[in-house]
């Protein structure tokens, strides 16, 4: 698996070498590079993707998703500027695609993190709101909504 990441990994950074703007690149490569534990990395990688593409939501979510990993990994100071900037990307997320449930749902998750669970119980109320047939999502608000009502 090593190897195969490593390998994905040049082969991204080589389709960046050659074309700086290909977006998805800068957003695979951010992904892969959080995976593998550069997390210093993929932030710069999902901020080169908000850069090029700053109305794609989920370019936002991703540096979102970036920014939560590095919070998980750090303490103190460095930790509440990792969530800081998290929400922050995840609020830009949620205001250019208000409806997506795979944005909201990481917001909510944060929200409770940051001992908000009101926010939180609200973005996962909307997610089940603007996709009611999903089943899955259905298990998981139905879920934490026990949780945050304890």
């Amino acid at each position: 698996a090593d190897r195969l990441r490593r390998l994905a990994l040049a082969a991204l950074s080589a389709a960046i070498e050659v074309k700086p703007d290909f977006v998805s690149a800068w957003v695979n490569r951010g992904i892969l590079r959080r995976h593998m534990g550069d997390l210093d990395g993929s932030i710069a990688d999902q901020e080169q993707a908000v850069k090029l593409q700053p109305e794609v939501a989920s370019n936002w979510a991703n540096l979102g998703n970036s920014h939560k990993a590095a919070a998980d990994q750090r303490t103190g100071a460095a930790r509440d500027r990792a969530l800081a900037a998290c929400m922050a990307a995840y609020d830009r997320a949620v205001g250019l695609a208000p409806a997506k449930p795979d944005i909201l749902l990481p917001r909510g998750h944060l929200h409770t993190v940051l001992g908000s669970r009101a926010k939180a119980a609200a973005d996962y109320r909307k997610a089940l709101e603007v996709a009611p047939k999903d089943w899955r999502l259905r298990g998981r608000v139905e879920e934490f909504l026990r949780e945050v009502s304890e």
